[in-house]
């Protein structure tokens, strides 16, 4: 008795699910398929490289497609090209312009209302928190980032 061949990449992706587990997953079903809903589209404004990639990773997985912006300014012109369903920024972005900045701008946009912006921080005062939610950010992620609370709210923007 002979094993079945193991699939190739061509043939899976993988998908995490509640238990953090990967979840093989045919092309069709990858492709969405099966699923009602379209890709969300995200953008990612974070200054460091390497955590921007592993976040694009994550992201993936989830389903998602995301573009990376590495400064705040580069952010708002990806919104305009982009129009993305989901924003993650960091808040402590170098340069003219940081995560708050970026927040009251981009709610001055006319789409913004739509699209839930999320803060990612490493250190988040209740001072931070309150002076985020003032410039438009709707909730707050503190660095590690938390694969569940990624996925319930990627899940969220299907409901």
């Amino acid at each position: 008795l002979q094993n079945p061949p193991l699939p190739t990449h061509q043939e899976t992706r993988i998908r995490a699910h509640s238990s953090g587990m990967p979840r093989l997953q045919s092309d069709t079903q990858a492709a969405g398929y099966n699923a009602p809903n379209p890709p969300a589209r995200v953008l990612i404004v974070e200054d460091n490289h390497h955590l921007a990639q592993l976040f694009s990773d994550l992201l993936e997985v989830l389903g998602c497609t995301s573009d990376v912006a590495l400064s705040a300014r580069s952010g708002l012109d990806m919104v305009h090209k982009k129009r993305p369903d989901l924003i993650f920024c960091d808040l402590r972005l170098p340069g003219e312009m940081d995560g708050f900045g970026f927040a009251r701008e981009f709610r001055s946009m006319s789409l913004s209302p739509f699209v839930p912006l999320v803060a990612v921080t490493g250190l988040c005062t209740a001072e931070d928190r309150e002076k985020a939610m003032q410039a438009g950010f709707d909730r707050i992620f503190i660095k590690p980032l938390k694969f569940n609370e990624i996925q319930e709210l990627v899940d969220s923007l299907h409901r």
